[in-house]
């Protein structure tokens, strides 16, 4: 059910016209729950995970289609954070809640709440590899004293067609201040993820293959001074 959620995500994220939209609304809303009415479980886990699945696909495809053009030119870091809590988050809160129902002696509330921040790093992770600056990068670069805003601003809504203009809008977004403050969030969140699973989950093979997701996306999300994407931005 997760597969099939995030591959129609993926495609609603990559859709460009409203029959895309449309057909990829239509994946992800529609292939999880077929699978699910397949699946031998009882019929009160079965609406429970249906509840999960429509909160979720609710939650991330407003964040989704509210970003896409036209979307605020001027990032902050709240909405940086709530569009990542929002979509990534939302995904990963349900899966952890559906493991959660068929375990014993687990609390679901607090493992629903590990997966949101999960997810805001698995976010945040997926956002670098993008030939576009990461949206939580541009926001710190946005609030950076030295930054040129307008600048910023036009290179953005250029950079949608433009590649020589996603070439300048990385440079400029890979500022000192905006990679330092940057990398300041994704090892804070880093600290609290792990902090959380340590929480909701007893020392084990099962916690420490979790523990090495949360360090490789850290890793992953995470950025050197003045580093840029130019192998992707053409």
């Amino acid at each position: 059910m997760s597969s099939l959620w995030w591959s129609g995500f993926e495609r609603l994220g990559q859709a460009h016209s409203l029959h895309a939209q449309r057909r990829a609304m239509t994946a992800l809303i529609l292939l999880p729950q077929l699978y699910l009415d397949s699946v031998p479980v009882t019929t009160r886990r079965r609406e429970q995970w249906r509840a999960e699945l429509n909160v979720s696909t609710v939650r991330a495809t407003n964040r989704v289609l509210s970003a896409m053009p036209p979307h605020p030119l001027v990032v902050t870091r709240d909405y940086a954070l709530a569009y990542h809590v929002a979509v990534h988050g939302a995904g990963y809160a349900r899966d952890a809640a559906m493991v959660g129902a068929v375990l014993p002696g687990v609390e679901t509330t607090s493992l629903q709440h590990f997966g949101s921040a999960y997810g805001l790093l698995m976010g945040l992770a997926a956002d670098r590899a993008s030939s576009l600056p990461p949206l939580l990068l541009l926001a710190h670069a946005f609030a950076g004293t030295g930054a040129d805003r307008d600048k910023l601003a036009r290179l953005r809504r250029e950079s949608t067609t433009s590649p020589a203009a996603r070439v300048a809008l990385n440079e400029l977004a890979h500022s000192r201040f905006a990679v330092r403050t940057y990398n300041e969030d994704v090892e804070s969140l880093r600290c609290r993820v792990l902090g959380m699973l340590a929480d909701v989950m007893k020392p084990g093979v099962f916690r420490a293959v979790l523990q090495e997701e949360v360090q490789a996306a850290a890793q992953a999300a995470s950025c050197k001074d003045g580093q840029t994407v130019l192998s992707n931005a053409g």
